[in-house]
C-alpha cells in the first residue's frame, strides 16, 4: 500500500520538475528576462496591450463557422 508521504513526495517532485523546466526554458530561449522579472514585477504581471486594430477572420473560411453562429463583430 502506497503511504500519504510517498505521494505527497511524488506531487512535489513532480512541481518542482515542472518548474526547473520552465527555468531551463526560460535561460535557453531569452536570458535577460530573468533580469526584467526580478526588476519589474509589475509590468511583467500586465499583459502587453497591442494598440493595432484586430482583424477577425471570416465565417466564411475553411475553418467554419463559430459555435454558436455568431459573427464577431466590434462593439458600438
Amino acid at each position: 500500500m502506497i503511504s500519504a508521504h510517498f505521494t505527497e513526495f511524488v506531487a512535489l517532485a513532480l512541481a518542482l520538475t515542472g518548474l526547473a523546466v520552465v527555468v531551463w526554458e526560460i535561460a535557453l530561449k531569452d536570458p535577460p528576462l530573468f533580469r526584467e522579472i526580478a526588476t519589474d514585477v509589475r509590468a511583467m504581471a500586465e499583459p502587453r496591450r497591442d494598440l493595432r486594430v484586430q482583424r477577425f477572420v471570416s465565417a466564411s473560411t475553411s475553418f467554419g463557422t463559430h459555435a454558436n453562429n455568431n459573427e464577431m463583430k466590434k462593439a458600438a
